[in-house]
């Protein structure tokens, strides 16, 4: 990392740098001090990834997102400079606030300009230039799927009958692939990959984006287990994604809606795989705490979606709900808190 802030800038400038917490990813990040002026520096060996990121940060911001610019790239591809934009992530504000009108007006600007990048992305983004997948298809479903199967259900030991729910994965996944519209989908398009600047989202690690179905992205942002929003945000929020999306097309609203309730499911599930495998596997504490979070939010899906053509994952839903979810301390509402540092009284007479 030096040798490359030593070629951007001059050694004597550079006053210190500091190591950034790491994420669900294996990409490392650094902050580095120019004089008053700070910069992020990545390193990531996965080059074919970066050139993703390099090819996605050039298209979209030549149509106007708010994307941090990149700087500088080291001449074997696995390290870049990039604008710093601060410390304040869309989360981070919701967290230290609360369910405010500011922070509401924050979420509407960020899935106004959400339908902007899976519109022009879908019109002119060259697909095959993607990583991992150019597409979020039966595959690429049933991937997420099993990885929920594998690093969730398994691990808490639940019982299921495999050959039934294993076709229902590949249902779902069929019925995943087939939703309209198709745009660019962002995949991970969450309130920490949204970072708050000048009172204005700016867009973070859309390097996994593909072509797919629209409303992923949605049930990604409006289902972020530790926002944990309230259901008049989640409601008010999705119709102006419609909306803003029946600026472009004509919206068949029912296919709509139940495209979107299959991919909520989906992405609760294969949040929960993360879970498992970042929390209980790797034992980072971040995801470990998620855990209940991501429970909890599966037991609102419950409780307003139901999918009776999936009957065996409907059991293992109420199964996760009704056993595992009390094993884990109860989810604390995010609103004016951090769940982590929730203070405890006890009084005695």
């Amino acid at each position: 990392m030096q040798s490359v802030l030593e070629t951007f800038f001059s050694p004597a400038r550079v006053s210190r740098t500091e190591m950034l917490p790491k994420g669900g990813s294996e990409r490392s990040y650094h902050r580095a001090w120019v004089g008053d002026t700070t910069y992020l520096v990545c390193e990531n060996k996965n080059i074919r990834e970066n050139e993703t990121f390099f090819y996605f940060t050039q298209f979209f911001r030549a149509r106007g997102m708010a994307l941090p610019e990149i700087l500088f790239i080291s001449p074997d591809r696995t390290m870049y400079i990039q604008e710093d934009l601060g410390r304040s992530t869309l989360l981070d504000k919701l967290l230290d606030e609360g369910y405010t009108p500011a922070l509401k007006e924050l979420y509407r600007q960020s899935v106004r300009a959400l339908v902007q990048m899976q519109w022009d992305g879908g019109r002119e983004l060259d697909f095959t230039k993607c990583f991992p997948y150019t597409q979020f298809d039966a595959p690429a479903l049933l991937a997420d799927l099993n990885y929920f199967k594998y690093y969730f259900l398994d691990l808490h030991q639940q019982s299921y009958d495999k050959q039934q729910l294993q076709k229902e994965f590949l249902l779902i996944a069929q019925q995943v692939a087939e939703a309209e519209p198709k745009a660019f989908m962002y995949r991970d398009f969450q309130g920490r990959n949204i970072m708050v600047h000048q009172q204005q989202p700016y867009f973070l690690d859309y390097q996994g984006g593909m072509l797919g179905p629209v409303q992923y992205d949605m049930a990604s942002l409006l289902w972020q287990a530790k926002a944990a929003l309230p259901d008049e945000w989640r409601d008010e929020l999705y119709q102006a994604f419609k909306t803003s999306w029946k600026e472009y097309i004509v919206l068949n609203e029912e296919d709509f809606d139940r495209g979107y309730a299959v991919m909520v499911l989906a992405r609760l599930l294969q949040v929960l795989g993360a879970y498992g495998l970042r929390g209980k596997i790797e034992k980072r504490p971040h995801f470990l705490k998620s855990i209940p979070l991501g429970l909890h939010n599966l037991q609102q899906w419950q409780q307003q979606y139901s999918l009776p053509e999936y009957p065996e994952l409907m059991r293992v839903i109420r199964q996760l709900t009704e056993e595992v979810l009390p094993q884990y301390t109860s989810p604390v509402s995010p609103a004016n808190t951090h769940p982590e540092s929730v203070l405890h009284v006890h009084i005695n007479s």
